[in-house]
C-alpha cells in the first residue's frame, strides 16, 4: 500500500516539474535574449 502511494506522489512530482519546465523554459529564454 504505502509503495503505490510513493510511486503515485512520485509521478506526481514529475508531473509537475515537465509542467514547471514547459512554463518557464519560455520565460527563461526570453529573459536571457533580452539581456544579450
Amino acid at each position: 500500500m504505502l509503495n503505490s502511494i510513493s510511486t503515485l506522489s512520485q509521478c506526481g512530482y514529475e508531473n509537475i516539474n515537465e509542467s514547471l519546465e514547459l512554463i518557464f523554459d519560455p520565460i527563461v529564454k526570453k529573459i536571457i535574449s533580452d539581456l544579450e
